[in-house]
């Protein structure tokens, strides 16, 4: 590939196969160029495999979009995509402080992304375009009298997007309780000397699901 010259773009299977794609470091992350416009691999993203057969890109993330710095043309390339991919890190990095680079090349290849091309991972989107991540940004409490017969309610979480559809899973000393996933739970027998607590799931299309559990509540005491 020669940008702006007589040759067009060529990107094979196995085109990813620079120095710094085939590192073996789990904080390095390489990155594809999605079309911000069409939501497809730009034709100029290179594709793995590398020649041990890993998978690459890592990730992909949006280019060919307009900004400030360049509204007389849309900024193009890898060189668009990768300070997407930085400036989704750095935030996720300062939520978690006290996180290696390794923790956070997995975070982004798990949980930061949307899926796109073939399902899970491949050698074109990577494990999918990188996105701000749905987080949990107040836990859920309980509430109510812990007593035998009485009832617990959820204060309901927050999250950092709007329009998240949320269940609720009850907990007795951490295990599930069958059948309690209504927004209030009335304390059982089975529940006395034991410790409650409520686990809230969230979803929302194209975000990966995230969970939040309540702290435990005190010993549960009879009627």
């Amino acid at each position: 590939m020669v940008n702006g010259l007589m040759w067009d773009y060529v990107s094979n299977a196995g085109s990813a196969g620079q120095p710094y794609a085939d590192s073996k470091n789990a904080g390095g992350i390489s990155v594809g160029a999605v079309n911000v416009s069409t939501g497809v691999i730009a034709e100029y993203s290179s594709r793995g495999p590398l020649n041990d057969g890993r998978k690459k890109p890592d990730v992909s993330a949006a280019s060919e979009f307009t900004s400030v710095s360049a509204s007389d043309f849309r900024f193009t390339g890898t060189s668009a995509a990768t300070p997407v991919v930085s400036g989704v890190a750095a935030l996720i990095l300062q939520k978690n402080p006290k996180w290696k680079p390794a923790t956070l090349g997995k975070y982004l290849r798990s949980t930061a992304n949307r899926d796109r091309g073939a399902k899970g991972t491949d050698n074109v989107y990577g494990s999918g375009e990188i996105r701000m991540p749905l987080i949990n940004t107040k836990k859920p409490k309980v509430s109510g009298t812990k007593r035998v017969g009485k009832k617990l309610k959820i204060i309901a979480p927050k999250w950092s997007e709007s329009g998240v559809k949320v269940k609720y899973q009850w907990l007795r000393n951490g295990k599930k309780i069958k059948g309690a996933t209504s927004k209030t739970y009335k304390l059982r027998t089975a529940d006395r000397g034991k410790r409650i607590s409520v686990k809230a799931t969230a979803s929302k299309s194209t975000y990966k699901t995230v969970s939040a559990a309540s702290a435990k509540t005190s010993k549960i005491k009879k009627k």
